[in-house]
């Protein structure tokens, strides 16, 4: 009968954690990408960035044409990126 062996549970420190955001928010990394350069699950990748990742400013009510299209060309990339890694 094949013995189970159990994995020991990895835990990772806060500054890892935020290492392995910055590869996707600052480098610009897919998740998927990201979480194989650092031997994690894209899973915890996502929640880590859920958690640690800076809110973008979003452009305000007077921002110019040039903005507005910049963060709308931003905001179709990472949604190309998220239904890719889906």
């Amino acid at each position: 009968m094949p013995k189970i062996v159990k994995r020991e549970k990895r835990t990772f420190s806060e500054q890892f954690k935020r290492d392995a955001v910055n590869l996707v928010v600052i480098e610009g990394y897919s998740f998927a990408a990201a979480a194989r350069a650092v031997n994690i699950s894209a899973k915890s990748l996502r929640d880590w960035h859920q958690k640690y990742a800076p809110v973008p400013e979003a452009c305000g009510d007077d921002a110019t044409v040039a903005e507005l299209q910049a963060e709308l060309r931003q905001l179709r990339k990472q949604l190309r990126q998220a239904e890719l890694e889906i």
